[in-house]
């Protein structure tokens, strides 16, 4: 029996920042490359991102990593998107892009994982 099956867990999620304020200085690994550690580990647990911010990578780029991750789990990743925002993750990139950057790449991203089949 593995770990999912044994605690009952149906599904595991994480977020994407590229910190978290006061865990700053601490370790804080990414979301995708997370789940994909976690579904070598798991055999039907579902995994998520909640939610993955189109401000840190190229559309094109996130959806072949998610369409990856997708064909590594066995199909049971859900790929969360969200707008992107100004705020701490923005001050940390330096440039927090024009207005509206983050819904025109989220949907960009929608987009190519929807042709890639994605959930």
């Amino acid at each position: 029996m593995t770990g999912e099956e044994e605690f009952g867990f149906d599904h595991a999620w994480t977020y994407e920042h590229l910190a978290w304020r006061s865990l700053r200085d601490s370790a804080w690994f990414g979301t995708l490359t997370t789940l994909a550690a976690a579904a070598t580990a798991t055999t039907r647990v579902r995994l998520g991102s909640l939610v993955t911010s189109p401000n840190f990578r190229h559309p094109v780029v996130l959806a072949k990593e998610a369409m990856t991750l997708d064909d590594l789990s066995g199909g049971r990743f859900t790929l969360g998107i969200g707008a992107g925002a100004l705020g701490w993750d923005a001050a940390m990139l330096g440039d927090p892009g024009a207005p509206g950057r983050g819904r025109r790449r989220g949907g960009e991203a929608a987009d190519a994982a929807s042709r890639q089949h994605l959930p």
